[in-house]
């Protein structure tokens, strides 16, 4: 389940926060899911006691924010999203780009002490690099399924 899809609304209109928490406690309860995407501040009380495993891509910043240059140039409605969720230049792009940018100094701050506060004993596997996402993807599609 991707978060930004049980977050934003058509046209980037954000919900209340009590209506994003309840799509997200729906997705969670399910014997088994996967959830992508980070709104540690807003989410991780619920998601993290009902994970048994927490993956954190840790790309480098420069990657990433060229990933969203790109996406913005190319323009268009994210199919992933609600309609009109344009992806677009204009002051909430760059307000973007920069959390994007900072993200190491600001976010994962917050998700550390998410994991701390609500993960317990979950653990967490840091993949660093394309190589290392692929390897795991093909390792984790040839374990038995417990």
């Amino acid at each position: 389940m991707h978060l930004d899809a049980l977050f934003w609304q058509p046209n980037w209109v954000e919900p209340e926060r009590e209506q994003f928490r309840r799509r997200v406690t729906e997705a969670a309860t399910g014997e088994r899911w996967v959830i992508e995407g980070n709104y540690y501040s807003r989410t991780a009380d619920i998601r993290l006691p009902r994970s048994d495993l927490v993956i954190r891509l840790d790309m480098p910043r420069a990657l990433c924010a060229s990933r969203v240059i790109r996406r913005s140039i190319r323009g268009g409605d994210r199919p992933d999203l609600a309609p009109g969720c344009r992806e677009k230049i204009d002051g909430a792009y760059l307000a973007f780009l920069r959390y994007v940018w900072t993200f190491d100094q600001i976010q994962v701050p917050k998700m550390q002490a998410a994991l701390r506060d609500f993960g317990g004993t979950v653990p967490v596997v840091t993949l660093r690099r394309r190589i290392e996402v692929e390897t795991f993807v093909q390792d984790i599609g040839r374990r038995p399924r417990e």
